[in-house]
């Protein structure tokens, strides 16, 4: 039988062990009244681009792909890019709120515009009395504001 090799790193347990940064920063935000954690997404759709689907036809017919194009005075864009913040935050005796904050913009989901989402973001938390900074870059994952 095959045993799996111990990892070289002898903190590759630790490392690997699930669930423990968000537990982490999860209490170290209820500790903190005036810090919000949001989880974040990008996601982005296009008109043109194809699904991965299966594809089939009747035996003896040809697969016919059909190309899609958009005409040059269509006014819609080709993209729609959706940017998503599940932002949770802790009042003084530990209660929870959560609120779901959502933009949605024209094309695919580049750095200029993932930064002025972070600035949106940031802009209502500092109004929400939240002291708010400029967050790093967006990636998948917990984001804590303070």
């Amino acid at each position: 039988m095959l045993r799996p090799q111990p990892s070289p790193d002898p903190a590759y347990a630790r490392k690997k062990r699930p669930g423990t940064l968000w537990v982490w920063l999860i209490h170290l935000a209820q500790a903190h009244p005036d810090w919000a954690l949001g989880f974040g997404d990008e996601v982005w759709w296009s008109r043109v681009a194809r699904p991965h689907l299966a594809s089939w036809a009747d035996d003896g017919t040809p697969l016919r792909l059909v190309e899609r194009a958009v005409a040059r005075d269509d006014p819609d864009p080709k993209a729609l890019a959706r940017y998503g913040l599940l932002m949770r935050h802790w009042n003084a005796v530990g209660k929870r709120a959560e609120q779901l904050w959502l933009r949605f913009v024209d094309g695919r989901p580049v750095s200029g515009v993932t930064t002025q989402f972070l600035d949106w973001c940031c802009a209502r938390l500092a109004a929400a009395g939240k002291s708010a900074r400029t967050a790093p870059p967006f990636r998948r994952g917990p984001l804590i504001m303070h």
